[in-house]
């Protein structure tokens, strides 16, 4: 109900936001009391609902009722898997076949996954939380001698590129949330509370990117013999529809939650790391502003960004990094000197240029061949989702667009290219779930103010290997 997510408004608040937004056109002068009587005839309609002063949109007042209840019911399902003993030894196994050393808290990750129903494993860049899933499957395997089915040890994320990383991180299949479920192009899922879940374990990583809907959804089709894991990082910006899902869980404080705080000796040595963790804890410094192989400041005026933008993508090109699959440019805005949209036709004249003659217009948008694009709603029905992303590989003589989205071959008609774009540069919030080898970060003063601390530390958190910013040095002392 605003842009924090949040799912309810004091209904003062309401009025005012509803007061000020109305009134914001030239044409109108709306009463108070206008504004109370519609809200009033809401109310009597049941289209929103009133709670100790709180309005709430009915279908998700009811979503997040449902999912509070049903997450508390499997909670309360006492298991007990292991004793403290027989775990220790089973973990000291682990890590001598694996060569790794656990952390004690990721012991007690690993130990209260396997004796409960519900838990959340949360912790920043570079505390092992992967290594704790793993671990968390392999004992589990170990203590059902290996009898576990795979099929019935379910991995999902909220997108395509989070379920690719943690599928290749396991060696098991991972699926996005929707696939899971079953959701078909028709909007229903084959998966709910009358067709539950074959699984013995469900672990959810990068939690943080649910809302209530897909929360809903998901917990609806959990069955009482399933265990269901969290993994996310909490401080990452929450979910673009409804809801803050697992900080909501974790501030209730009635879930077994373990977070991870110890960065191993690989992650504590990348600069890029060492910088999310200075945002986190707001304290940027000189040391943000400072230049090592893996991180760098670049200084540059607002009318200057865009050009500097294309002369790192062409050194790191020349550093053998890949314009399609290792570089992204991430972008708070759309419109602008320095918004996505602009600096997307820039890349794109300017590194696919020789591509131009093969092209397919539709409205404002220009596609050509060899460009980066990305799919912009749930397209079920070809087995991709909102935020994944492809390259054209082909333009037949009718004018449709095949793109390869990870070896998922789309043809796109004319009027379908409304759900695609260009993909350059993205938005942080459409970059959340996944990892980029470089990432170009414009710090433009037009948009200096909407760059808040979770804004900024979910944007560099998408660095592997190279974090270039880019952008006015005073404007961000400041």
């Amino acid at each position: 109900m605003n842009k924090f997510g949040d799912t309810y408004l004091e209904k003062d608040q309401l009025i005012e936001y509803t007061l000020r937004f109305l009134n914001s056109h030239p044409d109108f002068n709306v009463e108070q009391d206008l504004v109370f009587d519609q809200i009033q005839s809401l109310l009597e309609v049941k289209r929103i609902v009133e709670v100790e002063g709180k309005i709430a949109l009915k279908y998700l007042y009811q979503a997040e009722g449902y999912l509070a209840k049903k997450v508390k019911e499997i909670n309360n399902i006492e298991i007990s898997e292991i004793n403290a003993d027989e775990f220790e030894e089973l973990v000291k196994n682990f890590q001598t076949i694996n060569d790794i050393t656990y952390t004690k808290a990721q012991k007690k990750a690993i130990y209260t996954a396997l004796n409960n129903n519900f838990s959340i494993i949360t912790g920043g860049p570079g505390t092992g939380k992967t290594t704790v899933i793993k671990g968390v499957i392999e004992i589990y395997k170990w203590l059902h001698n290996n009898k576990i089915e795979k099929d019935l040890i379910k991995l999902a994320a909220p997108t395509g590129k989070a379920a690719k990383r943690i599928s290749e991180a396991t060696n098991l299949t991972a699926t996005t949330v929707h696939k899971l479920l079953g959701y078909d192009f028709e909007g229903t899922f084959k998966y709910d509370e009358y067709n539950e879940l074959d699984a013995k374990i469900l672990i959810v990583d990068e939690a943080s990117m649910l809302d209530s809907l897909l929360a809903r959804k998901l917990f609806s089709a959990v069955g009482k013999n399933t265990k269901v894991i969290f993994v996310g990082d909490a401080n990452q910006l929450p979910s673009v529809g409804p809801g803050d899902v697992l900080n909501n869980l974790i501030e209730s404080k009635i879930f077994n939650v373990v977070e991870l705080d110890i960065i191993h000796r690989q992650a504590s040595d990348s600069h890029i790391i060492s910088l999310a963790y200075d945002i986190l804890n707001k304290n940027i410094n000189e040391n943000f502003f400072h230049n090592y192989p893996d991180k760098q400041f670049l200084n540059a005026r607002d009318d200057t960004i865009s050009t500097r933008i294309l002369e790192k993508i062409a050194y790191l090109i020349e550093e053998g990094y890949d314009l399609i699959n290792d570089i992204q440019i991430l972008i708070p805005v759309y419109k602008g000197y320095n918004g996505i949209d602009r600096i997307n036709a820039l890349i794109q004249s300017t590194f696919n240029k020789d591509n131009q003659k093969f092209a397919v217009k539709y409205k404002d948008k220009e596609f050509w061949y060899g460009d980066k694009v990305m799919q912009l709603i749930n397209q079920p029905e070809d087995n991709i989702m909102n935020g994944d992303q492809g390259v054209v590989i082909g333009i037949t003589p009718n004018d449709e667009l095949i793109v390869d989205f990870s070896e998922i071959i789309v043809k796109y008609s004319t009027k379908d290219l409304e759900n695609l774009t260009l993909a350059y540069a993205v938005s942080i919030h459409k970059s959340q779930g996944s990892e980029f080898r470089a990432v170009i970060m414009p710090l433009s003063k037009a948009y200096t103010i909407m760059l808040k601390r979770k804004l900024l530390y979910t944007a560099v958190t998408r660095a592997k290997e190279q974090l270039i910013m880019i952008g006015d040095f005073e404007s961000y002392r400041r």
